[in-house]
């Protein structure tokens, strides 16, 4: 019976197909199928055009409850059987320290020989094995008989060691306890770590202290620093706040006698003066003071300094504008002195 679907031949008998579905391989195929019952069915079937004794290429599959198992391939020449065993001529053979084995026509045992305690600890011989047991043994004759120590140099001069602290090498075979002791403001506890982990600290100095500025073996803080700033500059907890320019000029030409972060002093008119800065200040909200000495035509009258215009033109980051002049008359006047000062 020629059939398109395997899973249709479910009736006893012998079937053909090329190509059917459900096939176990794509190729022309010759089945037979045995039924129990519609539901309990064994199919076996084998390729006709390409088989051969070494791979016969027979395939069967059973279903059961209804259900089609998976095909699988049987071996059934003798080429294909020869393939599932191995010949009873084969043999197994031991080496090394192993002894024992044949063919095999029965059952083999391969035997490794075990060193006796006192094999294992003379060391002598190279046709037996070692065991942890035996290893272990070893370990202990020779820790025992002092054997390992008298080997190494290092531990015998660990052993000779009395003082505590850290071990450390300090040549081929020497070894020296150290510890850490506390130098000028340090502090150390546990410095040989017997008692625990060393801990090594800074001593850190009292408020009177710092003040006083006479003590040499204790540590400072960046607070103990400003308190000391402060006690020496008679602030008390008030903040210092540091001069960032200062100028002493002559009011008549604008040529500086002495500054710092002035970059130059341009006279731009009767008692007017462009201040600009070497380093430019880091906001333009900064307080400035200045005073004038008397000037050349009236020693008798003190002159005042004030911006020369608006704010946000006369005070910059990088120059100062300023205007020297008379407060009974606000006339502009040229001073022989100008000085500033600036702070932020």
């Amino acid at each position: 019976t020629t059939i398109a679907d395997w899973n249709l031949a479910i009736t006893n008998g012998v079937y053909k197909a090329v190509g059917a579905a459900n096939a176990p391989i794509n190729a022309y195929l010759l089945g037979t199928v045995e039924a129990f019952s519609s539901t309990s069915v064994t199919q076996t079937v084998h390729v006709t055009t390409s088989d051969a004794d070494s791979d016969t290429k027979t395939y069967r599959r059973s279903m059961d409850g209804g259900i089609w198992g998976a095909w699988y391939q049987l071996r059934i020449s003798q080429s294909e059987q020869a393939l599932l065993w191995v010949p009873l001529a084969r043999s197994v053979s031991a080496s090394g320290l192993a002894t024992g084995g044949g063919t095999l026509g029965a059952d083999r045992t391969i035997t490794v020989a075990e060193a006796t305690q006192a094999e294992a600890e003379a060391g002598t011989i190279q046709t037996k094995a070692m065991t942890p047991l035996r290893v272990a043994q070893v370990l202990a004759a020779r820790l025992t008989s002092g054997a390992l120590q008298a080997g190494s140099a290092i531990l015998t001069a660990i052993s000779a060691l009395a003082a505590n602290g850290f071990l450390v090498r300090t040549a081929d075979g020497v070894v020296a306890a150290r510890s850490i002791s506390a130098g000028t403001a340090m502090n150390v506890i546990n410095g040989d770590g017997v008692a625990g982990n060393p801990a090594i600290g800074m001593i850190v100095c009292t408020t009177a202290e710092a003040e006083a500025g006479t003590s040499n073996t204790k540590g400072m803080t960046p607070l103990r620093t400003r308190e000391a700033i402060a006690g020496f500059f008679g602030l008390g907890n008030a903040p210092a706040f540091p001069c960032r320019a200062r100028a002493n000029f002559d009011g008549t030409t604008g040529a500086i006698r002495s500054g710092g972060n002035i970059a130059s002093v341009t006279k731009t008119g009767a008692g007017r003066f462009t201040i600009t800065f070497t380093t430019p200040m880091p906001s333009a909200n900064y307080a400035w003071s200045g005073v004038v000495g008397y000037g050349t035509t009236d020693d008798n009258d003190a002159m005042i300094v004030s911006l020369d215009g608006p704010f946000a033109t006369s005070q910059t980051v990088s120059q100062l504008k300023i205007l020297v002049s008379d407060p009974s008359s606000g006339t502009a006047f040229d001073s022989s002195m100008v000085s500033i000062i600036v702070i932020l």
